[in-house]
């Protein structure tokens, strides 16, 4: 299967994890799906993150969109899980 066209604007990172949330979305609505994603850096410190969900989307990730990032898991443990909050 070939991948969909190579994304690379400003902004590739919330474009790459927005189509991330639709599949996984749309694959509950589904019933059943699955899907991987794969990165690896590439020139320049770009990453490639690959998501394989039926088709595979490729996007480029410039190495400042990447540098300081806010991690959601750490937000995750921070909080929790629901049955640990009660």
């Amino acid at each position: 299967m070939t991948p969909t066209p190579v994304t690379t604007a400003h902004g590739s990172r919330e474009i790459a994890l927005r189509r991330v949330v639709t599949e996984i979305l749309a694959g509950l609505r589904h019933g059943y799906f699955e899907i991987t994603v794969s990165s690896e850096v590439i020139g320049r410190g770009r990453r490639r993150l690959v998501v394989r969900a039926g088709k595979h989307y490729q996007f480029v990730i410039p190495e400042e969109e990447c540098l300081g990032m806010a991690s959601p898991v750490d937000d995750l443990h921070e909080e929790g899980t629901p049955e640990e909050q009660s």
